[in-house]
């Protein structure tokens, strides 16, 4: 199994033409389509397979779409983790293949109605309309590399402006539901509920 992908967005430095081979793509900016991945329970990141990644020129895609500042909300991981293999490996058990389109992002403050809609919703909607067009479907997934664990560090400082005295569990799932289900048929996934598979590989065609 051979991986693939397709980026998007960012800008090109002024000073360059606009048809050169320089375009960069700033962290945060870039949008990327990946075919044939995996996400690794045990390192929670998704595996590249089957080239040299360093030749790859593959840009650090946002996962963070929350302005930096507001809300003093200062997210652990604000890339996409993702690692290079050379092959696909050899796994023990069959993996949990997820088939239809997986979109990846955080949450942010997960139990403020507002922050969730400014930072995770609306950005969906805009990577959706991207890869899919105008396409009216609910058939995709989407993946939260985070959790709703009031004692977890997405959950609490440095991460998040000040401790989660009145952190709600039921509340983050509540208003999760309730916006993911705008885009989606599938009930979200996040760390959490992506161990519930009971597959240490979940894979992306």
């Amino acid at each position: 199994m051979n991986s693939s992908h397709n980026c998007w967005g960012g800008s090109a430095p002024l000073w360059e033409h606009v048809l050169s081979n320089s375009w960069q793509y700033p962290a945060g900016a870039a949008t990327c389509d990946f075919q044939n991945t995996c996400f690794r329970q045990t390192s929670a990141a998704f595996e590249y397979y089957g080239v040299d990644g360093e030749n790859l020129q593959i840009p650090q895609v946002g996962i963070w779409s929350g302005p930096p500042v507001f809300g003093g909300i200062n997210p652990r991981v604000r890339h996409l983790p993702l690692e290079f293999v050379d092959r696909a490996p050899t796994l023990p058990d069959t993996p949990k293949w997820l088939t239809e389109p997986t979109y990846v992002l955080l949450r942010g403050n997960s139990n403020h109605w507002g922050h969730v809609v400014y930072d995770m919703l609306l950005p969906l909607v805009v990577m959706i309309s991207q890869a899919e067009g105008t396409a009216a479907s609910g058939r995709r997934h989407v993946f939260f590399p985070d959790d709703c664990n009031p004692d977890s560090e997405f959950n609490n400082v440095p991460h998040m402006p000040s401790k989660r005295t009145g952190y709600s569990r039921k509340l983050c799932e509540y208003i999760s539901s309730e916006l993911v289900a705008i885009v989606s048929d599938h009930p979200w996934l996040d760390l959490e509920l992506m161990r519930t598979f009971e597959a240490e590989y979940v894979c992306f065609s």
